[in-house]
């Protein structure tokens, strides 16, 4: 499995639609800074409306997964080891298995 959108030792920095649909990922994380569960999965409507969303490999599969990104991964501290545990469990989770606190099915794109 491969990061979409990475470049190794750079900051992190806004990545447009073209590019997450060219890397075509077989899972998909959806985490914008400062979001709670509840906004990211209102967000996840939106983002299943963009041209080329439904090609993804992810979407096929149905590995698109919303988290609470302001509370695991958007802050230093501890959180950030829930974070990676969430993480974790969303690569070896079956679709629509269970998730962790935190995380959540976001349906097909």
């Amino acid at each position: 499995m491969r990061a979409a959108a990475t470049r190794s030792g750079e900051p992190s920095r806004r990545v447009g639609w073209r590019e997450i649909a060219a890397a075509a990922p077989d899972v998909v994380v959806l985490m914008p800074c400062g979001f709670h569960l509840g906004r990211t999965l209102t967000l996840s409507g939106e983002i299943a409306r963009r041209a080329g969303s439904g090609q993804l490999p992810a979407a096929h599969t149905g590995r698109v997964v919303a988290v609470d990104g302001s509370s695991y991964f958007s802050r230093p501290g501890p959180p950030i080891i829930d974070g990676l545990e969430i993480m974790a469990a969303i690569i070896r989770a079956e679709p629509g298995g269970p998730l962790p606190t935190g995380a959540a099915w976001a349906g097909k794109l």
